[in-house]
């Protein structure tokens, strides 16, 4: 593999794009792998994810135009499905569910962001349907939001056997204390969500950065009042 290739598909191994090397040049990072890596739809994907993120949604839309255009089978429609609910398009949102209905999902990205889509929209039985498909062994990040969706809709033994398997993945693996934190929420337990906030603060943990994500800040809405978690967003980049 060229060493420019290899150098993109290390930046963008993850969900939004974020690595822990990217600190506050994460745009640059994303400019230079668009830069070597035009017509990479991986690439492409991840820099709609980004600017949908900090709410820069033209640009998100101009880049899922030009993957959709790179792959004409509608492999990549999940991508305006987030986008017209967040910016309120409703009617634009459902004709775009129609027609992902219409195709066949292929990764666990799909089902993570379809999940995302009905969770924002406030669906926790759709959305748990498709954060459950999204998990596939060594791609977990479906789990934590499963757990929540259980929670909200008052299945609060699910969502705590989730949380106790996740502890047991803990002993054994690296597991974001985000993850915990999504969790906890869910359970209404505020205190252990901010101490979860704070750990991941502590680790430097990428995915901390996520509470800027669309559902994340859903999520968290209960604790922006809270002035411990209002210090943990005013120091996220530090």
């Amino acid at each position: 593999m060229p060493e420019d290739r290899r150098l993109a598909a290390i930046m963008f191994t993850d969900i939004v794009g974020y690595t822990s090397l990217m600190g506050r040049d994460e745009r640059k990072a994303f400019e230079k792998a668009l830069y070597l890596e035009p017509n990479n739809s991986t690439v492409l994907g991840h820099f709609a994810n980004f600017n949908m993120v900090i709410k820069k949604f033209h640009i998100t839309e101009s880049l899922t135009d030009k993957m959709v255009w790179l792959n004409p089978n509608n492999r990549h429609l999940h991508y305006y499905l987030l986008l017209y609910a967040l910016q309120g398009k409703s009617q634009k949102a459902s004709q775009t569910l129609n027609k992902i209905n219409e195709t066949e999902l292929y990764n666990w990205v799909q089902f993570w962001i379809i999940g995302s889509y009905y969770l924002f929209t406030g669906d926790l039985q759709n959305a748990a349907l498709y954060y459950e498909k999204s998990i596939d062994g060594a791609n977990i990040e479906g789990l934590p939001l499963l757990a929540y969706a259980y929670a909200k809709s008052g299945e609060l033994e699910k969502a705590r056997s989730i949380l106790d398997q996740l502890n047991e993945m803990a002993k054994i693996r690296y597991i974001s204390p985000f993850y915990f934190a999504i969790v906890y929420m869910g359970l209404d337990d505020f205190d252990n969500s901010i101490n979860y906030l704070k750990k991941a603060h502590e680790e430097k943990d990428f995915r901390l950065h996520w509470i800027g994500l669309y559902v994340s800040e859903r999520i968290f809405e209960p604790l922006q009042s809270d002035p411990e978690y209002q210090e943990i967003i005013s120091n996220l980049w530090n």
